[in-house]
């Protein structure tokens, strides 16, 4: 049993933890349904409005209008009302109503149900604005306006403006449903029901029932029930130019039903699932007694160190460990080789890392007896061997972060002259294709270069505001390998004289350095800027 147990535990929160991955995508797939629902309707809501919006503007460029023959004007409004099924009327600038489609021209008309702010804004603004909830003055049908400006005509300004009924909407939201039980509703920016595709009793011209959540921000969803007590699961999206909520209702079914089915088929399956693995496991447990006991005798003689012949199982596993202990005993022995193997590498590395401190032993013993040749006083010994160590600190960093395998050239140099980048652009040009150096001759390379950076810091292009420092490099071929050419030119700085006393760094460069690099190198102090030229092979030079 706690074979089956310890089966069917991982499996079974393996399956419960696929049943809930599978049952939230089927959820987020569901829902992601409603809210294309819901941004289809907005999408014809919207274009609705902006297409009755069209036909003010365009109705609003009347000539008979703009002429002030607002009897002729009224016939022409009379003709869009009956094509459009709407009421066209005009208003004056405070609102009053002029003429109305819906009576003969000139009957007296009722105060205008209108706020003052619309035929404001209608005449403050080029594009039409359209209204929340009212209530027409001569029909008493509760709807909404569209309403645009006209300027221009004689005898205004005047606000010209459809009234559309609710059941516009209403008709709208049904010719715009996915399916059967879907339902639709709009809000004006007041939180005002304009219409709803199943009519519900004095719902229009209300705000949403106390207590009754629906989604308002755009894109917000939820579970909720519909005016009539339904329940459903509801999608907001917003008309962002007018202010107005289309909510989609879903019905629960749509989100619930399939979740719930889904979750009947995997409890089914997890059942079956679990009665196969407790039979499968009651007919391992008892073949493992057989195996393990085998196991187990062919251990016990790897530990006398005699051979090994585990008898067969019909389980991978078991041949697998059985194979394990039959090569224990020549594993041994390999062990013991490679121990021995490592024992040798580890020499090695020791002899490698022992010659490359004696190297830089060396090198700082150098440093050390050129720069004291040099120095006139104590402090200007330390002073310039820290200076001087400080370089070869940073050469050696680049050959540790390339693991001791050598350094690219134009990193090399980077990291000697990346100090002396002026603030109005760079003052160090550096052009040469990538070039690879062997870790011998890093060290000695970085030395020179850095002693050319030092100098041209302290007494030529560098020391000056306006000095630049041109390295260029190129490779050759030389007999079996190649040779590296490189290009040290100053300009820009104070004037160059020749030194008359040959100091550390012409000591270390033409002696020391090009010596230990196998290179030939030239100074040629030129009074516009130092020239310093490097031919050397690429090869590892001795160390």
């Amino acid at each position: 049993m706690l074979l089956a147990a310890g089966v069917l535990l991982p499996m079974a929160l393996l399956a419960g933890i696929m049943t809930l991955r599978t049952l939230a995508a089927e959820r987020s797939r569901l829902e992601q349904s409603v809210l294309s629902a819901a941004e289809t309707q907005r999408a014809l809501v919207e274009r609705e409005v902006f297409g009755l919006g069209e036909s003010l503007e365009t109705l609003a460029t009347s000539p008979a209008l703009l002429q002030g023959n607002l009897a002729a004007f009224h016939q022409q409004a009379q003709q869009v009302a009956a094509m459009q099924h709407l009421t066209v009327v005009l208003r004056d600038s405070a609102g009053g109503q002029v003429a109305n489609s819906m009576v003969p021209f000139g009957t007296a008309l009722p105060p205008s149900s209108l706020a003052p702010e619309v035929t404001a804004a209608a005449l403050r603004h080029d594009r039409p604005v359209v209204t929340s909830h009212f209530r027409g003055a001569v029909t008493g049908s509760p709807g909404f306006a569209v309403v645009a400006g006209v300027s221009g005509a004689v005898g205004g300004p005047y606000t010209l403006h459809l009234a559309v009924p609710s059941d516009r909407l209403r008709e709208l939201l049904r010719l715009g449903r996915p399916g059967r039980g879907w339902r639709s509703l709009v809000l004006d920016r007041n939180g005002i029901v304009l219409a709803h595709s199943n009519p519900v009793p004095g719902a229009v011209g209300h705000a949403l029932p106390e207590g009754l959540w629906m989604p308002r921000t755009d894109g917000e969803a939820g579970a909720t029930t519909d005016l009539d007590g339904e329940p459903v699961f509801a999608v907001a999206r917003r008309a962002r130019e007018f202010g107005w909520t289309v909510l989609t209702l879903a019905p629960a079914a749509v989100v619930t039903g399939p979740l719930r089915r889904d979750l009947w088929y995997s409890a089914a399956t997890a059942l079956l699932l679990a009665s196969l693995a407790l039979a499968a496991a009651a007919l391992l447990g008892q073949r493992l007694r057989q195996d393990i006991t085998g196991l187990a005798a062919a251990a016990a003689a790897v530990q006398r160190g005699e051979p090994v012949r585990p008898p067969p199982s019909m389980l991978r596993e078991v041949n697998d460990v059985g194979q394990v202990l039959a090569t224990t005993g020549s594993r041994l022995a390999e062990q013991a080789l490679d121990r021995a193997a490592a024992d040798q590498r580890q020499r090695l590395i020791l002899h490698e890392l022992n010659h490359r401190v004696k190297n830089i032993l060396a090198a700082i013993q150098a440093l050390a007896s050129l720069t004291a040749r040099e120095a006139p006083d104590v402090e200007t010994y330390r002073a310039r061997l820290t200076e001087r160590l400080q370089g070869l600190a940073q050469t050696q960093a680049l050959l540790t972060r390339g693991g001791w395998h050598g350094a690219q050239l134009r990193d090399l140099l980077r990291a000697e002259l990346g100090m002396f980048q002026g603030e109005g652009g760079d003052r160090v040009w550096l052009n040469g294709r990538e070039v690879m150096l062997a870790s011998p001759a890093v060290v000695p390379l970085g030395m020179l270069l850095h002693e050319l950076a030092t100098n041209a810091a302290k007494y030529g292009a560098l020391s000056t505001s306006g000095g630049l420092v041109h390295v260029t490099w190129t490779l050759r071929p030389d007999g079996e390998g190649q040779a590296l050419d490189l290009l040290w030119e100053e300009s820009g700085g104070p004037p160059v004289t020749p030194p008359e006393t040959r100091g550390f760094g012409t000591e270390m460069i033409e002696r020391g350095l090009a010596r230990q690099l196998s290179a030939q190198v030239r100074m040629d102090y030129r009074r516009e800027g130092l020239r310093f030229t490097l031919s050397m092979p690429l090869a590892a030079p001795k160390a």
